[in-house]
Parts: C-alpha cells; structure tokens; sequence
C-alpha cells in the first residue's frame, strides 16, 4: 500500500440541534451540561460525558515522566495495548489486517514510543507522532528513528504526517481533547477508506464515580483531562465526525494498578479524614482487596462497567473500494 491513499472518503459532520461548542453544550452530543460528582466538571444530561471547568494546562517536557521504573511500567502497558487490538477484533468482529500486508498504524500522542515498539514486535508497519521533543527524542534514542516524529495530534495534517493508514490509534488521548468530533474528523483524514480509528479513554459511566463522587481519581486533573467520554458520547462524536460502525468494550487493564492504589487512597480519606497518615494506609490496603476483586468483575459482570472504554470506529470505503 502507498504511503498515501489516491483519494480519501471525507468525513460528513452530522447535524445537532445546537452547535456543541457552545458554553453550556456537551461537546459530544450537543445536549446541555448540568451539575457534577466534581465542582471542576460538568456532566451531560444527556449523555452523560464529564467537562472540565478549568483552564486547559501546559504539556511542557515536566509533564511527562522520565524515570527508569516509570518507563518500564509504560512498555509493560504497551505490551498490554497491543492485546487490546486483539480484544477489539474479536469482541467486536473487527477485520484490523489486510491480508497479505502488515497493516501500517500510526499511534497518535506516542510519547516515547513504547506502544509503536511493542506493535512493531508484533508485526505491524508502526509509526507515532507527539508534540513533546523530549519524548520523541528518547524514543529515537531508542532505536525507533524517524518511526517517530514530532507533531501535534490535535493539529493533524496529511501534507505532512502521511496518510492511508490501516490503523490511527489513539491510547488515553481522547479525554485530553476539547473539541472530541474536530479531533476524530482530523484524524479520519490520516485513515484509508476502510480504515479503523480506535484506542482507549476512561470510562464516563466508571462504577468507581457513583461510589467514590468528587473523590473519583479522573477529577484530580482537569487542567489536562478535558472531558470523559460515554459509550454513548463515544458513539455521538463517531458519527458527528463522519465515522462508521462506532463500538466500545468496557474493561480494567491488568496494568492499572495506580488506579487501586488512588481509589482505595481516596475511599480511606472520605472514610478517615484525621491527620493519622499511618492509620490512613493501614485503611487504604484493607480497601484495596476488595477493590482489586471487584475490579476483576467490573467489564465481565452485566451491569458493572469498567474503568477503560476500548473505542474503534472505521471510515467509510470510497465507491472504487465498494
């Protein structure tokens, strides 16, 4: 396949009742914003999405982790994406592979690029873009070369970044993007017609935010966490942006063991709240048994949900394609 596709299907915009950029508007479905688990967000009446309040911060190079332990766990989580590929195709009946080619996948806010060397292992033509120079340079100092290179994803542009791609993925991005249908409209310019754009986000109907309210760990950054999405919203911003067949899994990530550690953290401040730290953690891990059991249930169990919506939408084929 050309590194560039001839002539790419145009996403159509879906019209809305109110334009979602409007203050006050869910910027997924357009419906109209109402009170939160959180002061800093508000949630969608009707579909539910989370948006932040606060002003948008900076990714400057301190916003990413560069140590040692830190990069480990990152290559351990990219190894668990690449089965979340593998979940998506066979839980949703996703055909992710031309046959006879290695499909080529760009990830999209790659960071050091973990994720594209762990999809490389697995086969596929990987490349990533991100916007931190630091990032990207020391994935390239890992070997990765021009797989990787320095763009910003909410400002997409095939002139430059390439296009006819099988797979653009996007891991935990799309809650850091404030206008949701722009960012997927742009990135479906990068897709073949027939291509899938999919990835993952938290979970906007996460059990954990009716249980633990504005002490839920998605509420600690709104500055970076714009917005979370909904299986529903998920599916409103899919077809506003000209995409088809929008799906969501909803499941916890074997990697997500912060997550246990902040919520039970959480449950044992609502429940103690003195300066006893030591009291506090001795609370904090008896909590976190029981959570880590319910965490194995949630996205298996009808009915409780998990912490991680999986996505995956795919571009209309172009006629020629039909």
């Amino acid at each position: 396949m050309s590194p560039t596709a001839p002539a790419l299907a145009q996403p159509q915009p879906e019209a809305l009742p109110g334009p979602p950029s409007e203050p006050g508007r869910c910027p997924a479905c357009g419906g109209a914003l109402g009170s939160c688990e959180s002061s800093r967000y508000r949630r969608c009446t009707a579909c539910r999405v989370r948006v932040s309040l606060v002003p948008e911060g900076s990714y400057g190079r301190d916003y990413y982790y560069h140590g040692a332990s830190f990069d480990q766990r990152l290559a351990a989580r990219a190894r668990e994406q690449v089965a979340h590929l593998k979940r998506l195709e066979a839980g949703l009946g996703l055909g992710l592979r031309p046959r006879g080619a290695a499909s080529r996948l760009l990830e999209l806010g790659c960071g050091k690029g973990f994720f594209v060397e762990a999809a490389l292992a697995a086969g596929f033509d990987a490349r990533g873009l991100d916007l931190s120079a630091a990032a990207i340079a020391a994935g390239r100092r890992r070997g990765l070369g021009q797989r990787l290179m320095c763009a910003d994803a909410r400002e997409l542009d095939p002139q430059t970044v390439g296009g006819g791609f099988d797979l653009v993925v996007a891991w935990e991005l799309l809650e850091h993007v404030e206008q949701p249908v722009e960012f997927l409209r742009s990135a479906a310019r990068l897709l073949r017609p027939g291509g899938w754009l999919l990835g993952s986000t938290p979970n906007g109907d996460s059990p954990w935010i009716g249980a633990l309210g504005s002490g839920w760990h998605g509420f600690d950054i709104p500055e970076f966490h714009r917005l979370y999405l909904t299986a529903e919203g998920f599916a409103h911003v899919a077809r506003r942006a000209g995409l088809d067949r929008p799906s969501c899994l909803s499941i916890n990530e074997r990697s997500g063991l912060f997550l246990l550690k902040n919520t039970a953290t959480a449950l044992a401040r609502r429940l103690w709240s003195g300066p006893d730290k030591l009291r506090r953690g001795l609370l904090a891990a008896g909590l976190a048994l029981p959570h880590w059991m319910l965490e194995r249930a949630a996205g298996r169990v009808p009915g409780l949900p998990g912490e991680t919506l999986l996505f995956a939408a795919q571009l209309g084929q172009s006629p020629a394609d039909r």
